[in-house]
């Protein structure tokens, strides 16, 4: 016989069963049962563009570490590939590599042995052509962009045998009849470059280089990475004392101290007195813990 309060209480159940079922699209009331605002409403929050915004923020974290003061961090981590790519440049007699390192003399002589081949080869990452554009300055490198797959940098190498003399032919610059002047106004080394990127020429992006040429002269890149293509990485803090000490220095200092101290008697027994106090105080505080001693594991009972 069928219990007429538990077939209300059924009935009930049914009901609140059917309520909770139903979906809900209220602007205010994100729904219930996986139920969601629909598009309009993101689309109007944040935008329509919501995955190229994150895609930009995630690149944009990453390259702005690449181009921060002066790219200074592409710079350190690119310097010995740089160094590799100038030692293969067919630089001439008329070209110096300016460097500010103490041990450039020993790599110039390092490079005069290195042969000059007619192409030279380099793979690397996205991580490596990223850093590698931001070392050539802001406006060869795009922060906003991420290096597409399969991307290729080149760069040429040409030598001055023909010049051009009518300002026609040379995209606006006059240099008259006379060669010579237009090769001390735009190539003084008889040695030009030209930067390509995926096919787009960027080379008058660089500092110094003519804004209507596609080719520049050799020195300005040069003068431009030598300074820090080097295969000997400064690493050193910039954040030095009025003295001119930096951290590193008083770390060394500091080091050099503790092992003098360490190479006497005296020093030794020193450090082992040290050892066996810090183990007792370990010893002590466990062993005070564990047998709730002193009230130390209710003070500490918050975070244990």
């Amino acid at each position: 016989k069928a219990d007429p309060a538990a077939s209300k209480e059924k009935e009930e159940d049914e009901d609140e069963d059917e309520e909770e079922g139903k979906d809900y699209d209220d602007d205010d009331d994100p729904g219930r049962n996986g139920t969601s605002k629909g598009a309009a409403y993101y689309d109007e929050k944040y935008g329509r563009d919501r995955f190229r915004r994150l895609m930009d923020f995630a690149t944009r974290t990453y390259t702005f570490l690449l181009a921060y003061d002066g790219a200074a961090y592409s710079k350190l981590g690119l310097g010995p590939l740089w160094h590799e790519i100038v030692a293969r440049i067919s630089t001439g007699s008329a070209i110096q590599v300016n460097r500010t390192d103490d041990d450039s003399s020993k790599e110039e002589e390092e490079e005069d042995d290195v042969p000059k081949p007619k192409l030279a080869l380099f793979s690397g990452h996205d991580s490596t052509l990223m850093p590698f554009l931001a070392t050539l300055g802001d406006d060869v490198f795009d922060q906003g962009i991420w290096s597409p797959y399969a991307s290729m940098i080149l760069i040429e190498i040409h030598e001055i045998i023909e010049r051009r003399t009518t300002a026609e032919d040379n995209d606006g610059i006059d240099s008259g009849d006379d060669d010579a002047a237009f090769n001390a106004t735009v190539f003084k080394s008889d040695r030009a470059f030209r930067l390509l990127y995926d096919g787009r020429i960027l080379t008058s992006k660089i500092r110094g280089c003519h804004p209507a040429l596609d080719l520049c002269d050799l020195q300005i890149l040069l003068d431009l990475v030598g300074p820090f293509a080097t295969l000997h990485r400064d690493c050193d803090s910039s954040n030095d004392d009025d003295d001119g000490e930096s951290f590193v220095d008083r770390w060394n200092e500091s080091v050099r101290k503790f092992g003098t101290l360490l190479s006497t008697p005296a020093g030794v027994l020193l450090f082992f007195c040290a050892l066996a106090l810090g183990a007792c105080a370990g010893a002590f505080g466990s062993y005070a813990y564990l047998t709730r001693a002193l009230g130390i594991r209710r003070m500490a009972g918050g975070f244990f």
